[in-house]
């Protein structure tokens, strides 16, 4: 692809997402190489709309893992017991993931182990952070008759695996 083959719509697609996103030339630059890039395997001579899209929401999923990479080891490692449930194909709520977060840290000496309740306000923090999603069971009141919150991961599931867990495991 070369820069003839680009029309000044898509430029200033790139420019108004780059002003509202960060203002950095960077960010610019990078998008439109990943635009060029999946343009070019999708065997299209021009980016268009459906590209672009494609390409800053690959942008926006790479800046959320780099965003969990700078978090505390311990938001990371409710992150992945999330992860590591819904894989399993568990029911994702405190319960479970507070089970899979005390097994992935039984017998360390290196993080101790937190609480419940410390683990719920992680959470909401996580979920203001958007990088989980909370869906409110059903029922009234907060009792028995209430189904329990279920918690899904609002990231990149495969981008995670090789980037946060692979280090995790290490």
């Amino acid at each position: 692809m070369y820069a003839e083959d680009l029309k000044d719509d898509d430029l200033w697609q790139i420019a108004k997402f780059t002003a509202q996103y960060s203002g950095d030339a960077r960010v610019a630059i990078k998008l439109l190489a990943q635009a060029a890039l999946y343009a070019e395997n999708d065997h299209k001579a021009n980016i268009d709309f459906d590209i672009l899209e494609r390409a800053i929401n690959a942008l926006e999923e790479d800046n959320k893992i780099n965003f969990i990479d700078s978090l505390p080891p311990q938001h990371r490692l409710i992150l992945a017991a999330i992860y590591l449930v819904n894989k399993n194909m568990k029911k994702s709520n405190l319960e479970t993931i507070y089970r899979e977060y005390t097994r992935m840290l039984f017998g360390s000496k290196r993080w101790r182990t937190l609480s419940k309740n410390t683990i719920r306000v992680y959470l909401d923090e996580l979920e203001t952070y958007r990088l989980i999603e909370k869906e409110t069971g059903k029922g009234r009141g907060r009792g028995k008759g209430r189904d329990s919150t279920l918690i899904f991961p609002a990231f990149d599931t495969d981008k995670f695996e090789q980037r946060v867990m692979s280090e995790m495991r290490r």
